[in-house]
C-alpha cells in the first residue's frame, strides 16, 4: 500500500508541545514526507537511522482477548521481544487494590487466578472498557522490556475502526509518559499491511483489476479493509462492534432457553465454540456431557454452536457486501480471512455459495495463518520501521 498518499492517516496534534491527545487528519504531504519508502520490501529500505540500542520500536494490536507486540531496535531485522499476551487484569474482587499496580496481575498470571479475583480486559467491543487498568497493562508492556537502560519506546498503535473519539482521548492517557512516542493509524489498514508484508505484494496483485479485500474477524470487532496499492479511503475500512465475545453470549442465551437448568460457564462456551464452530450443516451432531440438576446428560448443542457462527458470517458478508459497490461491482474479489473467527469451519465455502447466489460467482475465500504475530502487529511494526528519526518528535506523548 502506497502510504505516501495516506490522506487520511491519524496522527496526535501536539501543538506547542501540549500534547493533549487530540486526533487530526495528517496531510497527504507530511504522510509522503514520513512514510514515502514504503514500495520497497524491508530488506531493500537502508536503515531508519543508526542503530541505538538505547531506543525500541513497538508494533502494538491492542485486542479484546489477546494483545500481540512485537519490538525491534531501529535498523536491525530481528524481533528484540514478540509476545501474544492475554488482555486481561485480574485482583482481589473484595478490596481496593486495583489502583495499586503492585497489587495487579497481567496476561497469562490474571487469567489464573482463582474466584476470589475479578478478572478484567481494559479492551472490548472495539473501544477502551476502562482506562485505569487500561493504563496499569500498557504499564505491564513497558516492563516487559527488562532493560533499565531504555529511555525511549516508540510505537504504532492500532486503533480499531469502532474506537471513539473519547475511546481514543482515553487510550492516549493510557499511554501517556509510558510510551514515549505514539502513533495511532486505523487497525484494519495496519492489518492490509501487515497481510502484504507476510504473503508478499505479488500475490495480491489482481491482472483482472478485481478488488482484494481483508476480512478481520476478532473476539471484539469485524473488520473489512481494501487492500492495494494506495492507503484506503474511510469508506474502503469498516468495522461493526461484534466479534467472538458476542458470539459466546448468543450461544449462552441459545442455550438457556433450550435447557434453563443448563449453567455452563463462558470459559466452557468459549471451548465448545472454538473447538466446534461452524458455518452451515456440520457433519455430525455436536454433542458434551455435563451436569444438569445434579446428574450428567448428554446434551446437543448443534443448534446454538450454529446460530452464533451464522450470524456472525452474516455481519462478514455484508461488510464485504458494501466493498463490492461501484464500478468494480460486477468482478468477483478475492477475501483474505484472518483473526480467530476465521477458522470457522466451512465459513469461506458458505459465504462464497451466498455470493455466488447474490450474483458474484468466482469470490475466493483465503484463510491466513498469522501464527505469533497478528497481522495489525505485523503491519504496526512494518510503519514503525518506515518512520525516520526525526519525524518521531511529533508524535511525543510527554
Amino acid at each position: 500500500m502506497n502510504l505516501a498518499t495516506a490522506a487520511n492517516f491519524i496522527r496526535l496534534r501536539t501543538g506547542s508541545n501540549r500534547g493533549d491527545g487530540r486526533f487530526v487528519g495528517e496531510s497527504a504531504s507530511d504522510g509522503r514526507a514520513m512514510l514515502a519508502r514504503e514500495e520497497r520490501s524491508p530488506r531493500e529500505q537502508s536503515p531508519v537511522a543508526a542503530t541505538d540500542r538505547r531506543t525500541i520500536l513497538l508494533g502494538v494490536d491492542f485486542g479484546a482477548r489477546h494483545t500481540r507486540i512485537a519490538a525491534v531496535f531501529p535498523g536491525v531485522e530481528q524481533f528484540y521481544l514478540r509476545r501474544n499476551i492475554p488482555t486481561a487484569v485480574a485482583f482481589h474482587s473484595s478490596s481496593e487494590e486495583q489502583t495499586v499496580s503492585p497489587h495487579l496481575y497481567f496476561g497469562a498470571e490474571a487469567v489464573s487466578r482463582g474466584e476470589r479475583f475479578r478478572l478484567v480486559h481494559p479492551w472490548q467491543a472495539g473501544d477502551l472498557a476502562d482506562p485505569a487498568l487500561a493504563r496499569e497493562f500498557v504499564r505491564h508492556l513497558r516492563e516487559l522490556m527488562r532493560r533499565s537502560d531504555l529511555p525511549s519506546a516508540r510505537a504504532v498503535v492500532g486503533v480499531p475502526a469502532t474506537m471513539s473519539p473519547e475511546g481514543r482521548q482515553q487510550l492516549m492517557q493510557s499511554m501517556r509518559g509510558l510510551l514515549e512516542h505514539v502513533i495511532f493509524l486505523p487497525r484494519p489498514y495496519l492489518s492490509a499491511l501487515g497481510l502484504r508484508d507476510l504473503v508478499g505484494a505479488e500475490k495480491l496483485h489482481s491482472p483482472e483489476g478485481r478488488p482484494v479485500l481483508l476480512a478481520d474477524l476478532g473476539a471484539g470487532t469485524t473488520e473489512v479493509c481494501r487492500v492495494g496499492s494506495r492507503f484506503p479511503a474511510p469508506a474502503e475500512m469498516r468495522g461493526v462492534a461484534f466479534g467472538g465475545n458476542d458470539v459466546e453470549l448468543l450461544i449462552e442465551e441459545c442455550l438457556r432457553q433450550r435447557c434453563p437448568a443448563l449453567r455452563p460457564s463462558r470459559m466452557m462456551i468459549r471451548g465448545w465454540f472454538e473447538s466446534f464452530g461452524t458455518v452451515g450443516e456440520p457433519a455430525s451432531p455436536i454433542v458434551v456431557r455435563m451436569p444438569v440438576d445434579g446428574t450428567e446428560q448428554a446434551i446437543d448443542i448443534t443448534e446454538a454452536i450454529r446460530r452464533g457462527s451464522e450470524f456472525w458470517a452474516v455481519h462478514v458478508q455484508q461488510l464485504v457486501q458494501d466493498q463490492l459497490k461501484g464500478a468494480e461491482a460486477g468482478l468477483p474479489a478475492q477475501v483474505f480471512l484472518c483473526g480467530g473467527g476465521s477458522r470457522l469451519v466451512n465459513l469461506g465455502r458458505v459465504l462464497g455459495e451466498t455470493f455466488a447466489r447474490a450474483g458474484h460467482a468466482g469470490m475466493e475465500f483465503t484463510v491466513v495463518e498469522e501464527k505469533e504475530l497478528s497481522l495489525a502487529a505485523r503491519g504496526a511494526l512494518c510503519a514503525a520501521r518506515q518512520v525516520r528519526d526525526d519525524q518521531w518528535a511529533r508524535f511525543e506523548t510527554a
